[in-house]
């Protein structure tokens, strides 16, 4: 059994206590010990805390991972969007019927793409990786990947 005591200084203290009854000089008697056990429950309890900071973090470190695959995948279809209004805008002139509804939404998927960087930022703890990339090769690459496609899709 345990039990809360004050001490003469007026701090807590802890105490186990186990007893027993003992036959002594043919009289029952009864048998008492003692312990304090104050910092074995100190140590228990800060073990306990240390455990569940530990599973916290393992918790947000899952939900920064999947937050990042979400936003990398979010981030690929932005891609392919943002490639599409291009090839539009290039092929149909900035005069088009839809030149300004199509600059707009390009607006706006630079927007989305803006907020999945910070996304992508939350799920790296904060790290952002800033690199320069000449980006003209890839849209070059991927224009001619789409016109070969459209090409495909229209006799199919």
């Amino acid at each position: 059994m345990e039990q809360k005591y004050l001490r003469l200084d007026r701090t807590a203290v802890v105490v186990e206590a186990t007893g027993t009854r003992i036959l002594c000089a043919g009289d029952t008697a009864g048998l008492s010990v003692f312990r304090d056990v104050t910092e074995a429950k100190l140590a228990e309890q800060q073990r306990q805390e240390l455990a569940s900071k530990f599973q916290q973090a393992q918790k947000m470190e899952a939900i920064g991972t999947l937050a990042g695959g979400i936003a990398h995948d979010f981030n690929n279809l932005l891609t392919g969007i943002r490639g599409r209004i291009s090839l539009m805008l290039d092929d149909n002139g900035n005069d088009h019927l839809y030149g300004e509804p199509l600059r707009e939404i390009e607006t706006d998927v630079q927007s989305a793409a803006d907020l999945t960087q910070q996304l992508l930022g939350y799920a790296r703890g904060g790290n952002y990786e800033v690199t320069p990339i000449a980006s003209m090769p890839l849209s070059t690459g991927a224009r001619k990947c789409s016109a070969v496609r459209t090409r495909k899709s229209a006799f199919t």
